[in-house]
């Protein structure tokens, strides 16, 4: 069983993994409609910074496992110290472009709950907790792919981002790979589970 509060990802979940894989069904991770002691598994990818209360979330899943379930986490890692407001290559140079940019996208940043914070609650409400962190770095040559992913972000989603400004963009990333090479990302994730406290 597949679920998610957005509509658009399970109809793009049915069309990519077929409409009789899985049951798709919306649902709030914070208010599950599923009963008690329902599922032997319970598995989050890269979803839990979208919910408005994390720990809510935590407390239904814990609700909805039996006794022997499991929790699984995919999370992004927080490499950097709260408070740091250095960015990759690809946002500064954004910034440089367009300084405007960088009070909204600190306004508008949309993670703000990675796998550390994760880790406290598992270990919270779940016994048995493991963190494995998986170190990775991308690398990033594609103009087009770079530009996509930037877009993606609230920040660029406003009327600051113009015509002329995503012309100079584009122009000044493709410079920057020719001269310096392909822009690195850090894309560090953790994988967390958690064993449900009635189990044993």
């Amino acid at each position: 069983m597949l679920s998610d509060l957005s509509e658009g990802m399970l109809a793009e979940a049915k069309k990519r993994l077929g409409e009789d894989s899985f049951s798709y069904i919306q649902q709030n991770a914070e208010e599950l409609t599923f009963k008690s002691n329902s599922f032997d598994w319970v598995v989050s990818h890269f979803m839990l910074y979208h919910v408005k209360n994390p720990e809510l979330a935590f407390k239904e899943v814990a609700r909805v496992l039996r006794p022997e379930g499991s929790f699984g986490i995919v999370l992004p890692t927080r490499t950097k110290a709260s408070g740091d407001k250095s960015y990759s290559a690809e946002i500064s140079l954004a910034f440089k472009i367009l300084p405007e940019l960088e009070a909204v996208y600190l306004r508008t940043s949309t993670i703000s709950f990675y796998s550390n914070e994760a880790e406290v609650l598992l270990n919270k409400y779940f016994k048995e907790v493991k963190a494995l962190p998986q170190p990775n770095t991308l690398f990033l040559d594609n103009v087009d792919l770079i530009l996509g992913s930037v877009l993606s972000l609230p920040a660029f989603k406003t009327e600051l981002v113009t015509d002329a400004f995503l012309k100079e963009y584009k122009e000044a990333l493709s410079s920057l790979i020719e001269s310096e090479g392909p822009i690195a990302k850090d894309s560090t994730i953790t994988l967390l589970s958690g064993t449900h406290p009635l189990c044993g």
